[in-house]
């Protein structure tokens, strides 16, 4: 899958990365790199168009299902996560699918990690409450900029809507420097970490089947939460774009 030449490791016999072509149940490790941004519905289509191969895999089908729609949510959310937040021009990804509908997602970068990015618009004293923070509805690293340097329309509600959807079909990850969280329906937990920048790993026994409508029940609840001047953008509305 092209993990040993990502860590670097010496003597190694493992395919380079981009070398294996993956196949219809697994994505090798890929490298995605940071589109130009000259207007939002382009950027939104360039991370769609980057992400699309391994949500056809992870939903086993490329037709439009609610099962498709909520991978491409996924994967467009993380990715937009990386490139509007961490400084990375690149990040990390590969994914697989078993016969039984279970999945399994990765995903990093080596950017300037969670509390250093929410430091820019919030007072946060260590990793233990950036990643806390990270996963409320309306914290983002721009929850405190004008409109006009908002380029990407942030509003903190990406990393709110997927753990709340993978905690309840199975069990979301995040970490970040010294700190990892892991969200499962019944259980939350820290512990310690060692990673210079952000990783997330998602695994789901399956998809909701009825994504959509989830969707709008989970960003009402998080606008109730945050209160009426935090609401969500229409990206993160919105289970399609396009």
């Amino acid at each position: 899958m092209g993990f040993f030449d990502y860590i670097n490791a010496s003597n190694s016999e493992g395919k380079k990365m981009g070398e294996a072509h993956g196949s219809s149940t697994y994505i090798p490790i890929i490298e995605i790199k940071k589109p130009l941004f000259v207007n939002l519905q382009d950027w939104y289509e360039e991370i769609i168009s980057s992400v699309r191969g391994l949500a056809n895999v992870l939903a086993g089908t490329f037709h439009d299902t609610e099962e498709h729609r909520f991978f491409i949510y996924t994967l467009r959310e993380i990715v937009r996560n990386v490139f509007e937040h961490s400084n990375a021009e690149n990040c990390f990804i590969c994914g697989q699918r078993w016969g039984n509908g279970r999945v399994e997602i990765g995903i990093l970068d080596e950017g300037i990690g969670i509390q250093e990015s929410l430091s820019k618009s919030f007072r946060v004293k260590d990793d233990n409450q950036a990643i806390q923070m990270a996963i409320k509805p309306g914290v983002s690293s721009t929850s405190h900029i004008s409109t006009d340097l908002n380029q990407y329309d942030n509003s903190g509600y990406g990393l709110y809507v997927l753990t709340e959807v993978v905690a309840s079909f199975g069990k979301f990850s995040i970490g970040s420097n010294t700190r990892r969280m892991t969200i499962t329906k019944n259980n939350q937990k820290i512990d310690t970490s060692s990673f210079a920048g952000t990783y997330i790993g998602i695994e789901m026994d399956a998809a909701p089947k009825q994504f959509s409508t989830l969707l709008k029940d989970i960003i009402d609840a998080g606008e109730s939460e945050a209160g009426a001047t935090k609401v969500a953008s229409s990206a993160s509305k919105m289970s399609k774009l396009g």
